[in-house]
């Protein structure tokens, strides 16, 4: 019985509930309604109590499907195409990025759904898909001798212009720490989310500051300041005599307070959408694969990140009793803070749009996916990258 039937079945039925008298009639009648739409005698009552006629209303967990099931297929085959980022910055790219997509037809009227889908329908949809990733988090971190060589870094600063840098290092250990693996060196900016990346065998200082040197170069705008923890590879002397002691274009160092790793919170989680959903927690080895490695970051994954995905901010925080609410930017990438802000100069914003117009997202990670493909096939048991199962080509 549809809820139309049902609601006309229950008005005819409070009609003759209220004009009899007896008991026993009643009774039947509230049998009837039981018997018809198999509810319990209490809830008949009740509806026959109601000093008007009952207006029965849709539940909410059987609501009518909004977004068609093509829509939602679509949906998540764009999600897992552009690199499973979250449903607000999917939501802000969506707009620049499916316009490109050039690997299929897709309809207007798809089109028209996915653009209309909320970010919590989207959360919604790849909830199931989502509780596959999870993994657990490992740290190579080994707290410097020479701690007091860097000034700890200001705490609670307001960053208004783009230069001032976070830096870390994600190890490519797989199941032990021990031997010479692989490592990323990561740098964000805080004001704007541009974030590179490079590979180093080991974790020697020469290695990650060269690393950071050959970054310097991939930021649009100057560096005045970069920002670690206090591990050994970034407090040391080599550190402060390539950036902080040379003499043109100095950059201020500063690190974190010891087992604080939240003073580092941007570079935290960059650690994790920039370097581990892209390279995951395999032991990786092979020079070779590190040239590799780096050459997907530096054409490919930083274009990528820098150019076409959309993140957020955090504007505010307040506490409300036990939790803390934030308040979000909107999604917009990296690229499109720098062009809004007025300490960015005018040529600056120029070279941004001509290197913008180049590229194509779906390009990007069509390329991307294949260059993945080439290094995942040379992948062993074991989970170990090793230069003799690897071949350049």
């Amino acid at each position: 019985m549809g809820l139309e039937a049902v609601r006309e079945f229950i008005a005819s039925m409070w009609l003759l509930y209220q004009g009899l008298k007896s008991k026993k009639e009643k009774s039947d009648v509230l049998d009837s309604i039981c018997l018809t739409l198999k509810i319990h005698r209490k809830a008949a009552t009740r509806l026959m109590r109601k000093k008007q006629i009952p207006q029965l209303r849709r539940r909410s967990g059987s609501r009518l499907e909004r977004y068609s099931k093509e829509a939602r297929r679509w949906f998540i085959h764009l999600w897992l195409k552009m690199g499973r980022i979250c449903a607000r910055r999917m939501k802000a790219a969506l707009p620049e990025w499916l316009p490109m997509y050039i690997e299929a037809d897709i309809p207007r009227s798809l089109k028209n759904e996915l653009y209309a889908m909320g970010t919590s329908t989207m959360d919604r949809i790849l909830k199931p898909i989502r509780a596959q990733l999870k993994r657990q988090r490992n740290s190579g971190t080994r707290r410097s001798p020479h701690i007091s060589i860097i000034p700890l870094r200001p705490l609670g600063e307001n960053i208004t212009e783009p230069g001032h840098i976070e830096v870390d290092t994600v190890a490519h250990h797989g199941d032990s720490m021990s031997g010479t693996f692989a490592w990323t060196v990561t740098m964000t900016d805080l004001y704007s989310g541009w974030t590179c990346a490079r590979a180093v065998l080991g974790k020697a200082a020469k290695d990650v500051v060269d690393a950071i040197s050959q970054m310097e170069k991939d930021f649009p705008f100057v560096i005045r300041s970069i920002r670690s923890d206090c591990g050994t590879e970034f407090i040391n002397e080599t550190m402060i005599d390539r950036f902080k002691n040379r003499l043109e274009e100095k950059i201020e160092l500063y690190r974190s307070r010891p087992y604080k790793k939240n003073d580092n919170a941007h570079i935290e989680q960059k650690n994790n959408v920039f370097v581990r959903e892209l390279f995951g927690y395999t032991r990786i080895e092979s020079p070779a694969v590190i040239e590799r490695m780096n050459r997907i970051y530096k054409n490919l994954w930083q274009h990528l990140n820098n150019y076409y995905l959309p993140q957020t901010q955090t504007l505010e925080k307040k506490r409300v009793g036990a939790k803390i609410k934030r308040t979000l930017s909107k999604p917009i990438t990296p690229c499109e803070r720098l062009l809004a802000s007025a300490q960015v100069s005018e040529s600056v914003k120029g070279k941004l749009m001509e290197e913008k117009m180049k590229i194509n997202p779906w390009t990007l990670k069509t390329e991307l996916r294949l260059s993945m493909s080439k290094l995942w096939r040379h992948f062993v048991i074991n989970n170990r990258w090793t230069q003799e199962n690897y071949n350049v080509g």
